[in-house]
């Protein structure tokens, strides 16, 4: 973990303070941020994680307000301490967050947010790439992956590519792929799509896989999975 903050809800009980003073000691790299009635969006923007206390934060409207949108935001790593007996109070949904039980052990919380941390980036990974078959296309990197193995494609070549690729099956004229990829600006012809895609098959097309397919007389489709 890396120098940012980590959110606080909760620990409004002042017997917790040397639980604080451990949790603190533990997250040395990070700044822990107590939280009362309002989220900040810029904090939060800066923030790995989140750590809820759920037996001890102030019982009220704008609190459970804020508790339940701590607890939906899928982008937050976090870690809820509740006991056996508020369990049931929870209404979790998601997959990036871990559950601990008193009494607590501040390496435990440690431990599950880095778990929770992992898994939330490996979500966002995943709702940000196309996989089909031994092609990825990662959105956030703007890379092509083959077979693991990175792809040189120019800049107009990998959009065109992931306009196809993000509507498998629909076949696009090439008048609206010139429009859509080159916009209205462009003065050229539709003849630079042809080259695009040649270039484009040349490096993604294997003996196992032709992932763009023509329509004669149309223009072009990026296959469906079979």
């Amino acid at each position: 973990m890396s120098k940012y903050n980590i959110l606080l809800f909760g620990f409004r009980n002042p017997n917790q303070k040397i639980l604080v003073e451990k949790i603190n000691y533990i997250f040395k790299k990070e700044k822990l941020i107590h939280i009362k009635k309002e989220l900040d969006p810029e904090i939060l923007s800066y923030s790995i994680g989140a750590i809820i206390d759920h037996d001890n934060y102030l019982d009220g409207f704008s609190s459970n307000i804020l508790l339940s949108k701590l607890i939906s935001n899928d982008n937050l790593p976090k870690v809820i301490i509740t006991s056996n007996t508020r369990f049931d109070e929870l209404q979790i949904s998601g997959t990036n967050i871990e559950i601990c039980f008193h009494p607590i052990v501040p390496s435990e919380i440690k431990n599950r947010l880095e778990i929770s941390l992992k898994r939330t980036k490996k979500t966002s990974d995943l709702n940000n790439r196309i996989d089909f078959d031994n092609l990825i296309i990662n959105l956030d990197k703007y890379e092509v992956w083959l077979d693991g193995n990175k792809l040189n494609l120019t800049f107009k070549e990998y959009e065109l590519l992931k306009y196809l690729a993000s509507n498998p099956g629909r076949v696009f004229s090439r008048e609206i792929l010139l429009k859509s990829i080159w916009s209205d600006d462009y003065f050229g012809g539709t003849r630079t799509v042809d080259v695009h895609i040649r270039r484009i098959r040349s490096k993604i097309d294997d003996l196992k896989n032709q992932f763009i397919e023509t329509q004669w007389n149309v223009g072009y489709k990026f296959r469906n999975k079979n």
